[in-house]
């Protein structure tokens, strides 16, 4: 038998549901700010255990892109991506579990591909699906140029490395929501400061004039009841003056 899976489901939505899953897998792919990236150690690690763990010449990280498979990480290959049409990985992320693939050249979706009939020379393929909130991104993936029978314990293993896969690119994609969080949170905050310097900007105008014809007032030949009533107006002009200046003083403060 050509292939193997374990908890393998296949998805079966076609048409407009397709589309939107599929753009939406793309979305969050993207966001993650991994593709075209330098080599990080989390995920070198992932493949040096792959590739020790299961023997095989080659182990990748494969982030499955719209029209590609990049390698995030990468062991016994030189390219760094291949076409999509030809990726084992755009196959492997259509299911949950491991995609076995024991012999690609005795199994009919594989043994035209260019890279069974060319180098690497793909014989044997297991590979498992990184997942992040739910969509498969891409792949933690073992190859060799020989067949290799379904082996069940490094299907597991390879799953778990998947999760750790999985696991490294939950924490960067919160962490890149936080960044975000906290740059929406500073542009608000310089609104609002901005917001309250015009308003206390427009309210000193026209109260600087209230109170200065106040004074004048206060200097005129006006009755001692005249006189208190003036008096409060440049008293409530003061106050309300000064409550502007904690205003933007508490504007400054926030705005730093």
């Amino acid at each position: 038998m050509a292939t193997k899976t374990i908890l393998m489901t296949t998805s079966g939505n076609d048409g407009d549901s397709s589309q939107a899953s599929e753009d939406a897998r793309l979305v969050l792919l993207r966001s993650l700010a991994l593709l075209d990236t330098p080599p990080e150690v989390a995920f070198d690690n992932v493949v040096a255990l792959a590739r020790s763990l299961a023997g095989t010449p080659i182990a990748l990280v494969s982030l499955v892109d719209a029209h590609r498979q990049w390698f995030k990480a990468k062991l016994g290959l030189d390219a760094s991506e291949t076409p999509r049409d030809d990726a084992f990985c755009a196959h492997a992320i259509a299911q949950e579990g491991v995609m076995w693939v024991a012999d690609a050249a005795a199994d009919p979706r594989f043994s035209a591909n260019p890279l069974v009939l060319g180098a690497p020379h793909i014989r044997f393929y297991a590979g498992a699906p990184v997942t992040v909130r739910g969509q498969r991104i891409g792949t933690v993936c073992v190859i060799s140029d020989h067949p290799r029978g379904f082996d069940r314990a490094l299907a597991e293993r390879l799953g778990m490395l998947a999760g750790l896969a999985s696991n490294e690119c939950e924490h960067r994609l919160t962490l890149h929501e936080m960044d975000e969080a906290r740059r929406e949170a500073s542009a608000a905050s310089r609104a609002k400061s901005q917001f309250l310097a015009n308003m206390s900007h427009e309210l000193r105008t026209p109260l600087n004039g209230v109170v200065g014809v106040a004074s004048v007032l206060n200097q005129s030949d006006l009755d001692v009841e005249q006189h208190e009533m003036v008096s409060l107006i440049q008293t409530s002009g003061k106050n309300l003056a000064a409550l502007l200046d904690d205003v933007l003083d508490i504007s400054r403060i926030e705005g730093d």
